[in-house]
């Protein structure tokens, strides 16, 4: 069996798993000259009961101001070599990261997920958080989760 990875998707909260996942996907695409796809879900706050904005802000505008706030984060978790590559920055808008993350994997035909996981929410998810735990389950392609950077044996150069 050869293993091909020309898309790799990175799904990011921004936290420290998930810090650790875009530098162990960068590896492999780099390995694979794989093109990468870093990923971020932002609340859809127009689908959620939510009481009305103070000071006059419309939905409109705090859902814009988060899509932008995370498209900057975005960009900032590149590097030079990375945009060089081709790497693409995605924010998705749904109240369900883990099925928005799925459904872009689908649609784009990743061949592998990378993502951090906090695992800290309940005993069901005691030992995976309960986003990736979905992704797992539904993804059309493999997932590797991550919960810490991933460390080096001594004898690895």
């Amino acid at each position: 069996m050869v293993i091909n990875l020309k898309t790799i998707l990175v799904a990011t909260d921004f936290g420290e798993p998930s810090r650790a996942a875009l530098s162990y996907a960068d590896d492999v695409a780099k390995v694979f000259s794989s093109t990468l796809h870093i990923v971020h879900v932002v609340p859809d706050l127009a689908a959620r009961d939510l009481p009305l904005p103070a000071m006059g802000h419309s939905l409109q505008v705090m859902q814009e101001q988060r899509e932008d706030e995370a498209s900057q984060q975005l960009e900032a978790s590149l590097d030079t070599e990375m945009k060089a590559r081709g790497a693409m920055t995605v924010v998705l808008v749904s109240n369900s990261p883990a099925n928005a993350i799925v459904d872009y994997a689908r649609s784009h035909n990743i061949d592998a997920i990378v993502m951090g996981t906090h695992g800290r929410s309940g005993f069901a998810d005691l030992f995976m958080g309960a986003v990736a735990q979905h992704v797992v389950r539904r993804a059309p392609c493999p997932v590797l989760t991550l919960r810490d950077a991933p460390t080096r044996r001594p004898d690895a150069a």
